[in-house]
């Protein structure tokens, strides 16, 4: 049974409970007591997105751009209905590296953004980085990470290839991956 303040991963599988390699991923929440979790849910709505300035707008001389994310709504519900049916552990793995902030400080602030619409962007501000920030107060996703890795190993796997040939390819990804690996833990 979770504690107050505890990380909830919820591993997400590809389409209709099929495994499909690189589209399972795990959601994240934080629990807040009486079965409940407080998670940052992605509504895919492109209202964050800022309108290019007027051209006779004095305001800003540079072209805007327009951000990648969009919105997201924190949102408190039972366990059992956000995990819907997939598997969930409790993980706050990053306790041996950061002191995790007072539980009823974590609740506290979980449930003060209930409501919210918040920016989201898969790459900067997911779920992963909402929960992480409540529990130890740094944003950061390994989800992310671990993503970036494989496709910079990919690109460097594949320069050393056309160098060194396919045994380029295997030890470039190699020793990018026990790298990341080696970070990650």
């Amino acid at each position: 049974m979770p504690e107050l303040g505890d990380l909830i991963e919820i591993f997400r599988m590809g389409v209709a409970g099929v495994p499909i390699p690189l589209l399972d991923y795990q959601h994240w929440a934080v629990y807040v007591g009486d079965g409940y979790v407080v998670h940052l849910v992605n509504l895919g709505s492109d209202s964050f997105s800022s309108s290019p300035s007027s051209p006779s707008s004095p305001s800003s001389s540079k072209p805007q751009t327009k951000p990648t994310g969009c919105k997201g709504k924190v949102k408190r519900q039972k366990l059992e209905v956000v995990a819907d049916h997939c598997r969930w552990k409790v993980n706050n793995k990053l306790d041996n590296k950061r002191s995790p902030r007072p539980a009823h400080k974590i609740v506290e602030e979980a449930l003060s953004l209930v409501g919210q619409d918040i920016f989201y962007d898969v790459t900067v501000q997911n779920c992963e980085h909402f929960v992480n920030k409540l529990r130890y107060g740094v944003s950061t996703s390994w989800q992310v990470l671990k993503y970036a890795a494989v496709g910079a190993a990919a690109v460097a796997g594949g320069a050393l290839g056309s160098i060194a040939g396919p045994g380029g390819v295997a030890g470039g990804a190699g020793a990018l991956a026990l790298y990341v690996k080696n970070k990650l833990e």
